[in-house]
């Protein structure tokens, strides 16, 4: 009569003996997105960020996209010579969006510190006579933004809550406002004066990926996923050093975070389906091809506002993590 005797591992066992490759994969992935990351990040007057030990924020704005409007090319033969993406957020509102500006800036101020660079007190810039005359911006202010040919993007702004009342001069809102040349005085002054460098930080949150056209005709087609990312387009670090010149960190790529945070839903009215069908047959029939857009609605719904709001503060501190290692290796003159 054979024996069969059966080995289990205690659970403590089973977590050191399966959760270490695991734990090591997650590690490495991790250390992989943060090179990723500080790669994708441009410099501009690299000089202005050497030997950097000590800033004053002069903003530090985070706008997530509410609205996207993209475009893209349409497939072979089409009918329509592009696809219009109309995008539009929502389940998620001010208090998700102001929770992560919060929690990004946490993270970028610990960031900071961890990388050797003191983030000084503002009153010293917001003394300055030039900071009398900037125009605070409520929170959820609206932005509306360019991305890429005629890509545009609407937004609202927020600032962290422990920096006050935001002044968005890097944001377009405030392009046409004479506060935001107020508070460029101010910070030009306030550099050259105390020696100390003032910085600019606005984040781009956005919520889809970039649409895409497929074949032509009546069998065109136009999709649009969920994702959300900090985007390239506008996000970046501008710096005012104690010389008086600026230069910048410009994110080059998306910094996006996986999961499923929405819904798509296409709500294209069937009247307007109904119209471009018609267009498309009518062309046909007189032997021509039209030279109109594929355009569509689509609805983003968040199910989860604490979860889009987490991945939102993720891609955040990615973004911090990018930004800052490239001012640690411009600080060290590397």
């Amino acid at each position: 009569m054979k024996l069969f005797r059966t080995f289990c591992l205690a659970p403590a066992t089973l977590v050191l003996a399966l959760g270490i490759p695991a734990l090591v994969h997650a590690a490495d992935e991790a250390a992989q997105k943060t090179a990723q990351s500080v790669a994708s990040v441009k410099v501009e007057r690299p000089q202005s960020f050497e030997g950097i030990s000590k800033v004053v924020i002069g903003q530090f704005s985070v706008a997530f996209f509410t609205k996207k409007v993209d475009y893209d090319g349409g497939g072979f033969l089409a009918v329509s010579n592009e696809g219009k993406a109309i995008g539009e957020l929502s389940g998620v509102g001010p208090e998700e969006f102001q929770a992560a500006t919060d929690a990004i800036y946490a993270d970028f101020a610990a960031q900071m510190a961890a990388g050797g660079i003191t983030i000084e007190d503002r009153a010293g810039l917001m003394a300055n006579p030039y900071y009398a005359k900037v125009k605070p911006y409520p929170q959820g202010s609206k932005v509306f933004t360019m991305l890429k040919k005629k890509d545009k993007a609407d937004a609202v702004a927020y600032g962290p809550i422990a920096l006050g009342a935001p002044a968005n001069a890097l944001l377009q809102s405030g392009m046409f406002d004479f506060g935001m040349g107020g508070l460029n005085t101010a910070e030009y002054v306030y550099a050259k004066e105390s020696g100390i460098p003032v910085i600019n930080v606005v984040y781009f949150v956005d919520f889809a990926g970039p649409a895409k056209s497929r074949d032509g005709g009546i069998f065109q087609s136009l999709k649009i996923t969920a994702e959300l990312a900090v985007s390239p387009f506008g996000s970046r670090i501008n710096i005012v050093d104690p010389k008086g010149k600026q230069g910048n960190l410009l994110l080059t790529s998306p910094i996006s975070e996986g999961g499923e945070f929405a819904t798509v839903t296409d709500r294209t009215s069937g009247l307007s389906k109904g119209i471009r069908t018609a267009t498309i047959v009518g062309g046909a029939f007189f032997g021509g091809f039209g030279a109109g857009t594929l355009s569509k609605r689509f609805d983003f719904t968040v199910n989860d506002p604490t979860g889009f709001k987490n991945s939102a503060i993720a891609a955040g501190v990615r973004a911090n993590t990018a930004f800052i290692g490239q001012m640690a290796q411009r600080k060290a003159g590397l």
